[in-house]
Formats: C-alpha cells, structure tokens, sequence
C-alpha cells in the first residue's frame, strides 16, 4: 500500500512538470519618446552639413553571374536634406560621382575617359524600376537617411517605442514605405536603420558603429557625432561598406551639387535621361 505522502508528492511533481512554461514579461522601456527625438534631432540639426574624406567597397553580384569586389577612396558631401555628392576614383581622379540636389539625383561614370557618361532622373519622377536603372546599389537621398542623420517628424511615427535586440525601435511613414530606426539605449544614437517598400520588403539596411565627434565649424560646442563605419546591405546581396574620416560641418561649395557645371567641368560625352531618352551632351539635364 503506497504512502499517501508519496502519493502526494508524485502528483504535484506531474502537476508542476505539466504545468505551462513561464513567460518573461516585455522588457520595460524607461526612455520616453521625447527623450528619444529630442535626443536625435539635436544632434541631427547640428550635422545638416558633412564633409568626410571617405573609402567605400562594394561587394556582390556582377552582370555576369559572378562576385563584384571594388573599392575606391573619395569624398562625401551632404546639405540636408536632399543634396548629396560622393565623388569617389583611384590615384586622385575623380571616376564615378553619386548625387543629388532638390530637383535632380544622378550617377556619372568616367572610368573609360574616352566613354563619359552620367544617368540622370527627377526626384518627382522616381519609380523602383528607375531607380534600378540608375545601376548604384542606392538611390542618392535614401544615403543621409541610412546613415541616421535624418531628423525623425513625430508627425510620421507609426507605433509607440519597442524593444528588438536590446535596441529602442521607432517605425517611421516614408512617402513610398516606411523606415525603422534602432536606438542605442545608452546612447539614443542610431545603431542601425532599414527601409521597407509599401508591401513590406526590405530593400536596404545600415548597420552604424564607430562613433565618433563631428567638428562643427562657427560653433566649437556642437559635440555631434556620426558613425564612421557604414555597412550597407541590399535586397539583392549586394553589401557596401563605407568609412569616413575626419568628419566636418563646414561650408559646401555649390557646384558640388550643381548637375550642369559637373557636366561642363566633367567634359561628359553622353546624358541618359531616365525620364526621357538618351541624348548627347549639348541637351543638358
């Protein structure tokens, strides 16, 4: 005859091993959404103008089938929001120079000197199919966006603050899809971003590490700082890794976003027209 304490015992051990697992409760966020934004864009309006010396490879698939591996040093320039110049060559000469300004957004290829060409759409006009064509792994003004110097509208904020991989996440509204942003806790400074399309694909990431200060000419007590290693990773498996060196806010010199005086000085031979058909180089954009 069994001991009814056995008997007790045994029961309450099925019981506790049958018993459902215990759910660890959603990890509690004690930064405040102002906290947030104020933190950011702070810090994004002191960094509304970037220059930085910079070095970018491009890893992924090649038109052939294989592996693409380039890599070229140059120069980025940035007047938020929409003008963007990333000049980049070998041996000091400028070969291929990515951009943007408030009506225009291009890609000029002078790595056959004999055979210049720049590819040139209108930003009211973009589509994916467009922006596929300009042949760069990223559209120019999505550029500022991923390396997480955009000031966040609270107009556009999607869902309160959430938690993923120990990061604070805030889901943003973009004309043509929406954006994520993952915050450092410790630091409220973005640790990555990823653009979505309007059906939910994921189109491109940055990963941002390596903080470091701005130098922030007129104003000595900005202490901003932008990540100075960029990895950007596409849809298509293409990833591009971007350094920046000795970055400022300094005055830009216009013409770096002036599409025809690059034409002019860049003695381009031919304009395709994204919008239009091609056409030779006395057309103008």
């Amino acid at each position: 005859m069994r001991h009814p304490f056995i008997i007790v015992l045994v029961a309450a051990t099925l019981l506790s091993a049958c018993a459902a697992p215990k759910r660890t409760p959603p990890e509690t966020i004690n930064i405040t959404l102002d906290q947030i934004l104020e933190k950011h864009n702070t810090r994004t309006a002191a960094l509304s103008r970037l220059w930085a010396r910079a070095s970018v490879q491009v890893l992924g698939p090649d038109a052939s089938g294989g592996r693409l591996s380039e890599q070229a040093e140059g120069h980025l320039q940035i007047e938020a929001p929409d003008r963007v110049a990333l000049s980049l060559g070998k041996l000091g000469k400028v070969q291929l120079y990515l951009g943007s300004n408030p009506e225009f957004y291009w890609w000029i290829d002078m790595v056959d000197r004999d055979n210049k060409t720049v590819i040139v759409g209108r930003h009211e006009h973009i589509t994916a199919q467009k922006a596929e064509a300009l042949g760069v792994p990223i559209y120019p003004r999505d550029l500022i966006k991923l390396l997480g110097i955009t000031p966040i509208d609270p107009a556009r904020i999607t869902t309160d603050p959430t938690t993923e991989n120990g990061s604070i996440v805030l889901d943003t509204r973009l004309d043509n899809g929406h954006m994520k942003t993952a915050f450092n806790r410790d630091t409220l400074e973005p640790s990555s971003v990823e653009m979505f399309d309007n059906s939910d694909t994921l189109l491109v990431s940055s990963e941002l590490t390596r903080y470091d200060f701005v130098t922030v000419h007129g104003d000595a007590s900005l202490k901003p700082r932008i990540p100075e290693k960029i990895v950007l990773t596409l849809n298509d498996g293409t990833t591009v890794r971007i350094s920046l060196y000795a970055p400022e806010n300094k005055p830009i010199r216009p013409t770096a976003f002036d599409l025809e005086h690059l034409l002019k000085g860049y003695k381009i031979d031919r304009i395709y027209d994204l919008d239009n058909q091609p056409q030779d180089q006395d057309a103008g954009p």
